[in-house]
């Protein structure tokens, strides 16, 4: 089981998410789209975090999905409603990992390009 914790800086419109999955790792970040930077575990591949830049336009669920699996989609739809709805800043959140294959690659992919 990880814990997902998600804070939203209201001053930069910046989503932080950070995964504790019971393991310290030394982290590279790679900027996987024009919104998200992710943080990854190279000698495990595996995001150990992410940022998402304007995160009241974000829509790129579909990478989140590819990465952590779909039980994380509407975690985050959730969390940003109550952002916007609520003025709600932090959330922590138990999830399982099911990341799709396609993930998989993206992340070596990501890493091979950093």
């Amino acid at each position: 089981m990880n814990v997902l914790r998600l804070s939203y800086d209201h001053n930069t419109g910046r989503l932080l998410a950070r995964i504790d999955d019971g393991g310290q790792a030394n982290t590279i970040e790679v900027r996987a789209d024009d919104k998200v930077t992710l943080r990854i575990d190279p000698d495990r591949k595996l995001v150990t975090g992410f940022e998402v830049d304007g995160f009241s336009h974000f829509v790129n669920y579909h990478l989140l999905g590819d990465l952590f699996g779909d039980e994380l989609i509407p975690v985050v739809a959730t969390f940003q409603d109550a952002v916007w709805q609520f003025n709600r800043t932090r959330t922590r959140v138990e999830f399982t990992a099911n990341p799709r294959p396609s993930g998989r690659r993206l992340v070596e992919h990501l890493l091979r390009a950093a």
